[in-house]
């Protein structure tokens, strides 16, 4: 067989190795018998070694225990080269196939279907009705047959098969498959309507998720395009490029009928007149229009603002409601039907409460529950409901100012949660939620790290109770003393320094609270940073406001100068120092120490610094989302902490004092 049009591959140094290894590019995966099949008859004998050769050459990705795999680049192009010799009439395309054939090699049908797309495209001048044949057979396998795992052939051949097999219509529907599958495929160019099979396009499109289209009509015309106040009526569609629908409607020449493709941003109209419209979509839906009166709106406008007033006389009244699960969107969200406002899709959200209160047990397709509106947007026709209470609520034996041992249910940044017995069986009856705002938090919470774990014991006593609203205020009770009257005044205390202003420092007394010495109290000359070690007098303390004054001790003597420019403030709002180190959170303070310490040893790169405090603090100074101690980034959170660090590229070094 000839050989000599190898070299136009390019690169080798044996022709010969180019000519096999383009020889076997046909299939996805070359199988041994193959490689030896191609040798035979076109090298030879005494050419054994070439396949070893191959194995090992550039040109080969991966070898498995059954056969070859060729790099995507060398194979594109030697796939290329045979078409142009084969359509040249270099190559003989019967001997080509002859000696290329891979039945009975132990390729899978789904392979040797991907082989035969690939020689079609080598072999004919125009590939695309062959191609588009044979992927048709498989979208039909998959609709018809349920046949799924032809999907996962799609997906990867979908990235292997030549670039005029991917033009064809069956090969962009498979490519919608397979992203509405999940699948690792491409989305691919949709080609244009009018060369789509509708029949093929209206099995494949019931197993296409979906999206809505709103259309509205006004007498003379009916109009599709993107859900607005002026069209909220609105029919779900295919979720795909082209998304054509059917509108039939009869006219003063008898029934008309036309397709317009909704798919686009833009509004399509189609004058209908006043009577009766049908419209088709292609999954096979039909939605019927009734005419359309000479006064006043549609009467599908009209039907949804019944619904509509259904639904807002509810929320009004805080009456519950009747509703069947239509489509779950995840464990705790789903989309629901309400009776007396049927066709409208109401969003279902279930809260931890709902499931600790046995509101709910699961969500599921099919399933029917009480539920309460908890949000309407009448204007934006949206409606968000949460699962009813199974009984009227009711906060059982609680009274106001009892003190009840509750249980820690979680926190927020305005207080936590309490579950309260309401019963006197306690934990084994019925049980309430309440909050304690954080101004109800005792003093001694707010001077030291809170630390609580679910199903924590929690003193609280009933401030009120809202059964309309169905709320419950706490307030924590705690028989720690008061950290603000821990320290006398005149007392002699040491703390570090955990914030800097414009008018002194906010030092941390061994209490916890954070007392201010003002700058006027501070010698000139003093070195002030975050974490500095001082040693101060109280000077008063003030219950009414929750102040503290400090002086240092020894303390100025009249005349002797004070401390005149204070170094620059630390940053506030989202950017602050944190006042109380939150659950499980690292303190600043002794990362900072942490961080002087270490470069105060020599400069460092910043990725093997962060690598440094990771190691030493690890999850509790970077969480899950990526924040450094609620910063953005290590390098804001260096910044905050040794104000005096100077960073330059990726080194980061301390001044000397």
């Amino acid at each position: 067989m000839e050989t000599d049009w190898a070299a136009s591959l390019g690169g080798l140094a044996d022709r010969r190795l180019g000519w096999l290894a383009a020889m076997v590019s046909l299939p996805p995966l070359a199988p041994f018998p193959l490689v030896r099949q191609v040798r035979r008859a076109g090298l030879g004998r005494g050419t054994l070694h070439l396949e070893a050769e191959l194995c090992e050459s550039p040109m080969v990705v991966a070898v498995a225990a059954d056969g070859i795999e060729l790099h995507h680049g060398f194979r594109t192009k030697a796939r290329q080269v045979l078409r142009g010799k084969v359509l040249e009439g270099v190559l003989d395309a019967d001997e080509l196939r002859r000696t290329t054939r891979v039945d009975a090699m132990g390729l899978s049908p789904l392979l040797e279907l991907e082989e035969n797309l690939v020689w079609a495209y080598v072999s004919e001048e125009n590939p695309g009705p062959t191609a588009d044949r044979m992927l048709t057979d498989c979208l039909l396998s998959v609709v018809r047959e349920r046949r799924r795992r032809i999907l996962d052939w799609a997906a990867g051949a979908l990235a292997r098969l030549p670039e005029p097999l991917l033009r064809t219509p069956a090969a962009w529907l498979l490519s919608e498959l397979c992203v509405a599958t999940r699948r690792p495929a491409t989305r691919l160019r949709a080609p244009d309507l009018d060369q789509i099979d509708g029949d093929l396009l209206g099995e494949v499109a019931r197993l296409l998720p979906t999206a809505l289209v709103g259309l509205a009509r006004d007498g003379e015309t009916i109009s599709f395009g993107p859900i607005a106040r002026n069209r909220r009526i609105a029919i779900p569609v295919p979720a795909i490029a082209h998304r054509p629908v059917t509108v039939s409607w009869t006219g003063p020449d008898g029934p008309r009928q036309t397709t317009v493709d909704v798919g686009g941003q833009g509004v399509e109209r189609v004058p209908v007149g006043a009577g009766e419209v049908r419209v088709r979509t292609v999954a096979g839906q039909v939605f019927t229009f009734e005419p359309h009166p000479q006064d006043g709106p549609a009467p599908e406008i009209a039907e949804l603002d019944a619904k509509l007033d259904v639904i807002e006389d509810a929320w009004r009244e805080s009456r519950t409601m009747r509703a069947w699960v239509t489509r779950t969107i995840s464990a705790r969200a789903a989309i629901v039907s309400l009776e007396g406002a049927d066709g409208l899709g109401v969003l279902l959200r279930v809260e931890p409460a709902d499931e600790r209160e046995g509101r709910v047990a699961a969500i599921a397709a099919g399933v029917s529950l009480d539920v309460r509106i908890s949000n309407f947007d009448r204007p934006r026709q949206r409606v968000v409901c949460r699962p009813a209470s199974p009984g009227p609520w009711s906060s059982g034996d609680l009274e106001v100012g009892a003190e009840v041992e509750g249980r820690y249910q979680s926190s927020t940044t305005y207080g936590i949660f309490v579950s309260l017995p309401t019963s006197p069986q306690g934990w084994g009856g019925p049980v309430a939620s309440g909050l304690v705002h954080v101004s109800e938090f005792p003093p001694s919470w707010r001077y030291s790290r809170l630390t609580l774990h679910r199903g924590d014991p929690v003193r609280v006593r009933v401030l009120s109770i809202d059964v309309e609203r169905r709320r419950i205020a706490l307030t924590a009770l705690d028989d720690r003393p008061d950290p603000l009257l821990a320290h006398p005044v005149g007392e002699v205390v040491s703390g570090p320094v955990v914030r800097i202003v414009p008018f002194g420092v906010m030092i941390r007394l061994p209490s916890g609270v954070e007392a201010l010495l003002h700058r006027s109290e501070i010698p000139a000359g003093t070195h002030l940073e975050l974490g500095l070690e001082m040693r101060v007098r109280i000077l008063s303390v003030n219950e009414a406001l929750r102040r503290i004054s400090l002086a240092t001790e020894p303390r100025l003597r009249p005349g002797e100068p004070a401390i005149e420019t204070m170094p620059p403030p630390q940053p506030k709002g989202r950017n602050a120092a944190p006042l109380f180190s939150d659950r499980g959170r690292a303190d600043p303070l002794e990362v900072a120490e942490f961080l002087r310490a270490r470069l105060g040893q020599g400069q460092l790169q910043t990725s093997r610094l962060a690598s440094l405090v990771l190691e030493r603090f690890g999850t509790s100074v970077y969480d899950h989302r990526g924040r450094w101690l609620g910063e953005t980034s290590f390098t804001v959170m260096l910044r905050r902490l040794v104000p005096q660090v100077v960073i330059s590229g990726n080194e980061v070094l301390l001044p000397p004092t």
